[in-house]
């Protein structure tokens, strides 16, 4: 597991990206990505969603596709 003792408002942490999710921060997802590296104020809306979890976390559950809105 990644420790995340150093981090600061720039630092671009490894989320993955939840299947059926078609945009993250804004612009669309590519087809196929599992993962993306966001700061923290990038993934903080789509995390709120539950369009994100930490890379280093237990396996992500699908979730409703949406319009990214």
């Amino acid at each position: 597991m990644a420790k995340l003792t150093h981090l600061t408002a720039d630092t671009a942490v490894e989320y993955t990206i939840r299947d059926g999710v078609t945009v993250i921060n804004g612009a669309k997802v590519r087809p196929g990505a599992k993962t993306i590296r966001l700061t923290a104020k990038q993934a903080a809306y789509d995390l709120g969603l539950g369009r994100l979890a930490l890379a280093d976390k237990a396996p992500v559950k699908a979730v409703k596709a949406d319009d990214g809105n």
